[in-house]
């Protein structure tokens, strides 16, 4: 699935062979020198839903020593043509808790429009842990399956539907708890998945009783 991110990520694993230098987008895997491209300044979207990102490019020394240095200015053309630009600025970098010196250029970046696909269906709910909480009346935990994919981007969600009044979890939790549920009653349920572009269809629906009184 082409997502921004994965779009970046080869955009700046790319680069980092165009250069012959190791580059990242990860802070975790800075290691002087290398190329660190970090979160886009400016997002443009297009009237045809074209985005540009205007991405910080970092040329990053180890040391803020002459030989460091040195190291990067024989690198700085390569990065440069690389990126299409003709200036690059001294900056000092802070990655984490390590200070760096670094050359910043800004890239504007083409990505493509990212296609919604929804997640898929998730299993069908069923009922544990029915509890009495006062004569007549029990509590009960609501559990489903995940989807066997997510889509086009992470699970933000579920919405559950218990009995016709439907709600969503906080996060992407599967499972519910309903709080009060009459002895010997039935309810329906059902649930579906949700990720930051769309929701995605419902799962078959469960007929669920609750225990006598």
């Amino acid at each position: 699935m082409t997502t921004t991110g994965t779009q970046l990520d080869a955009w700046v694993a790319q680069l980092g062979t165009n250069v012959g230098m190791a580059a990242t987008r990860d802070p975790d895997l800075v290691h002087p020198p290398c190329l660190y491209v970090t979160t886009p300044e400016v997002t443009t979207v297009t009237a045809g839903g074209l985005i540009v990102l205007d991405l910080p490019v970092y040329l990053v020394a180890e040391f803020t020593g002459k030989q460091s240095l040195d190291t990067v200015l024989d690198a700085l053309p390569r990065v440069l043509d690389a990126c299409g630009q003709g200036t690059a600025a001294l900056t000092p970098l802070t990655v984490g808790a390590t200070p760096y010196k670094a050359f910043k250029m800004t890239v504007p970046v083409r990505i493509d429009p990212v296609t919604a696909v929804a997640p898929g269906k998730p299993g069908t709910p069923v009922a544990v842990d029915w509890k009495k909480i006062e004569p007549g009346w029990y509590s009960v935990n609501i559990l489903w399956n995940p989807p066997t994919t997510p889509g086009s981007s992470p699970i933000t969600h579920y919405r559950y539907n218990w009995d016709g009044n439907e709600d969503s979890t906080d996060g992407p939790t599967n499972q519910v708890h309903i709080p009060r549920v009459a002895a010997g009653s039935t309810a329906e349920a059902f649930v579906y998945a949700v990720n930051s572009e769309t929701p995605g269809p419902h799962s078959d629906t469960a007929t669920l009783q609750a225990p006598p009184t």
